[in-house]
């Protein structure tokens, strides 16, 4: 089984909720994401996807890892998709680091191993070790209101999943406290909150987590 052709796509991921905004003003209504197809000389193909959160919030950006992407391809052309560690090693021969473009070759490659030996990936990998899968929604930065009412209103949702939530407060972290008091208050069966250290808490606001 050879390699006989990659396809490149970009499309537009859009937020469920409209608008996410996030520290120090920073919005987006949407993000540009790479999607890539593999295509082998058997008809076996693979799909695999790089999607970059918005070039002012970290260092990469989608538009960089599309032209990676574009200078990858070519070297995997007539190579077995399945001999995954030489794929690796022509991707590191080409461009160093880069690892978000080459991560969607990558998957593509393991989604194509697994269909020609009709297997899922995780029986690839040693098998499931776990059903549960808790789901962590992003809460956009607001007012304390606004914050904990979307926290309210996506819980235990079919929509939202609700089982966990993630945000990261501004410099101004006046709401983080009753944030954090929200899954304590709703009860053990609400959801869990996730606040990365990214910016310095207020005692009242530790206080009352």
């Amino acid at each position: 089984m050879k390699i006989a052709a990659i396809e490149l796509y970009e499309y537009k991921l859009t937020y469920s909720h409209g608008t996410y905004v996030m520290s120090k003003g920073r919005a987006a209504k949407q993000q540009p994401s790479n999607l890539v197809r593999i295509i082998t000389d058997n008809g076996i193909e693979g799909w695999g996807e790089a999607a970059i959160l918005s070039g002012n919030y970290l260092p990469l950006f989608a538009g960089g890892t599309r032209e990676a992407l574009r200078e990858l391809a070519p070297y995997l052309i007539g190579e077995d998709p399945r001999a995954l560690n030489r794929i690796q090693n022509i991707m590191s021969s080409v461009l160093t680091g880069q690892n978000n473009a080459k991560s969607a070759f990558d998957v593509a490659c393991w989604d194509i191993f697994g269909r020609s030996v009709d297997l899922p990936i995780s029986a690839l990998l040693g098998g499931v070790l776990s059903t549960d899968l808790p789901i962590f929604e992003s809460i956009p930065l607001a007012s304390t209101e606004d914050g904990i009412a979307f926290m309210k209103s996506r819980s235990g949702t079919e929509e939202g999943g609700g089982t966990g939530f993630s945000s990261s407060e501004d410099e101004d972290a006046s709401w983080t406290g009753e944030a954090l008091a929200f899954p304590r208050i709703q009860g053990a069966d609400c959801c869990a909150l996730s606040l990365p250290w990214v910016t310095e808490w207020t005692r009242p606001a530790l206080a009352s987590g």
